[in-house]
């Protein structure tokens, strides 16, 4: 028999809904730049549900009952993972090692090119100290930079689409970024 929750008393093999539900979160999680293997991604997606339950219903029952009602339709078990993977990514907060994990696998293109952007100014500046160590340092600003002043990746998306919706918002970003380190 499978452990309930995170000691919320809801078993996932008494409930295919709630198996379902795991399992789409789980997915969603291996699809995103946080994926760390299949085990991890079941682990996180059990830790944003056990949440997720936790800070919206006053018991898990009421969660139960709710997904019973979904469970006919995919699409509403489908949109209730929808709605507990984005409550998990905005409760969880910005922080640098997750901003730096997104630009390291290169999944994010729009940090990914901003640390570029940021490492050639560097190769051209008196700091330049090699290309590895110049993108290393431009990884550190763009990870320290994005995850202090921004709440969420979602907030620093909206950011950029403010600036536009090319190059010059990405290199307007790069270069606010080189300019704030350069004067610290």
């Amino acid at each position: 028999m499978e452990p309930d929750i995170k000691g919320l008393g809801v078993k996932m093999d008494e409930n295919p809904s709630l198996k379902a539900i795991v399992d789409l979160v789980a997915y969603k999680v291996s699809s995103n730049q946080e994926s760390k293997g299949i085990e991890a991604n079941f682990l996180q997606a059990e830790a944003a549900l056990k949440e997720y339950i936790s800070d919206h219903f006053k018991n898990p029952e009421d969660f139960l009952d709710r997904i019973s009602r979904d469970s006919g339709d995919t699409k509403g078990l489908q949109d209730t993972a929808e709605a507990i993977c984005r409550y998990y990514y905005r409760s969880k907060g910005l922080t640098f090692e997750v901003v730096w994990d997104r630009i390291g696998k290169d999944k994010d293109i729009a940090l990914r090119t901003i640390t570029d952007l940021i490492a050639y100014k560097v190769y051209h500046s008196p700091d330049n100290k090699g290309p590895e160590v110049n993108l290393i340092t431009a990884e550190t600003f763009v990870a320290e930079y994005v995850s202090e002043n921004f709440t969420s990746i979602e907030d620093f998306d909206r950011r950029l689409q403010e600036l536009g919706h090319d190059v010059s918002a990405l290199r307007s970003f790069a270069e606010s970024i080189y300019e704030y380190y350069c004067k610290r």
